[in-house]
Order: C-alpha cells, then structure tokens, then sequence
C-alpha cells in the first residue's frame, strides 16, 4: 500500500474517533514525517514562467515532465502564480487587450 493511501485512512480513522484537523495533522507528521509542498516555490515558479515563454504550445504534462513537478502544482502555478489560462493550446495573460490577442 502507498504512503499517500495509507495517510488517507489514517485521516479516516482520526476523524471517526473525534480528532480535530489540528490534532490529524500533528499525528500524521509524527508519524510520515510530513513536509509541506516545495514545488510552488520563487524558484520553480520562475522556471516555469521561462519554460512557457519559450514555448506557448507546450501541454500541462510537458511541463511537468521538464520541471519535476506534479501536475496540480504546475496548473496552479500557470493559473495562480502567472495568471494565464489555455486558450487554443497556448498559456496566455488573463488581461490582453483586444489588439494583443489579435496578434496572438
């Protein structure tokens, strides 16, 4: 069984006898040694941002596979961190102008 698995029921079980959120958590990192994320960090979202720059026609997957990283961490990074969305197949700014998405 995979540690994430072996987690969820562990948080299951907590739940089901009454532990709060905080106490979950405290005995799962005793347990897992749980770290928090270091994908969406300054670091990776600069790459990122350069890895799209240079190719607007990359796929979510290529992406992840050039940094490392997973595929809901990058989505967020595209979407939160950078402010593009897909729009045919390319990563573009949330707030171009008519003129730019023409030139687009």
């Amino acid at each position: 069984m995979c540690e994430s698995t072996e987690q969820h029921i562990c948080i299951k079980f907590c739940f089901k006898i009454g532990k709060t959120a905080t106490e979950t958590y405290q005995l799962l990192h005793q347990a897992y040694n749980i770290r928090l994320s270091t994908s969406r960090n300054e670091e990776m979202i600069a790459k990122v941002k350069t890895i799209v720059r240079n190719n607007r026609r990359l796929t979510v997957r290529e992406i992840v596979d050039d940094c490392g990283i997973s595929v809901g961490s990058c989505d967020a990074i595209l979407t939160d961190n950078l402010h593009m969305k897909r729009v045919c197949t390319q990563f573009v700014l949330h707030l171009l102008t008519d003129d730019q998405h023409e030139q687009h």
